[in-house]
């Protein structure tokens, strides 16, 4: 799942649980691994060193491919979390920022915290790494097919819009 749609999801539950910001970081994290567990597309990482055997020991390469897919990487964060701040915080409920932002964060810190075990290597990264892994679809063809990957994600986030913002459909 890309980390546009983790931080559209992380939003819609922070619109939801806009006066529970604490709830919206917890569900926002938990949600990234449900979705993960979904059939979904992932964009390549020119970067990545994977390691069919042994995922634990996926790496990034440093170099001009690494400070690439970092890009890219920070554009699909970026686009997620103004898309979700546009999407779930209106001027009627600037509360619901704080909100908004806790699940986004919520959502989006699984990911960030693959970099830190990459980085790192020890507890309590390496379980958190497991359960990431094991949370993870292992069915990736839609990695063979990003036009179907991409429909199902923008899908999921019209469901998110629809269910972060209910009210207006009242």
């Amino acid at each position: 799942m890309t980390l546009g749609t983790h931080a559209i999801i992380g939003a819609a539950i922070g619109s939801v649980f806009a006066d529970k910001p604490g709830t919206a970081l917890a569900l926002g994290w938990v949600s990234h691994y449900f979705f993960d567990f979904m059939p979904h597309w992932d964009y390549h990482l020119r970067s990545a060193k994977v390691d069919l055997e042994n995922p634990l020991n996926n790496d990034l390469s440093r170099g001009k491919d690494f400070y690439y897919d970092l890009a890219k990487i920070g554009f699909d964060a970026l686009l997620g979390l103004v898309l979700g701040v546009l999407f779930f915080v209106n001027l009627a409920r600037p509360e619901k920022l704080v909100a908004v932002m806790a699940g986004i964060i919520g959502a989006l810190l699984p990911d960030f915290l693959q970099f830190v075990y990459i980085r790192l290597r020890r507890e309590p990264f390496i379980a958190l790494q497991k359960i990431h892994g094991w949370a993870h679809s292992s069915y990736r063809e839609l990695n063979k097919k990003p036009s179907l990957g991409f429909l199902l994600q923008l899908s999921i986030i019209l469901v998110a819009f629809l269910i972060g913002n209910w009210r207006l459909f009242r």
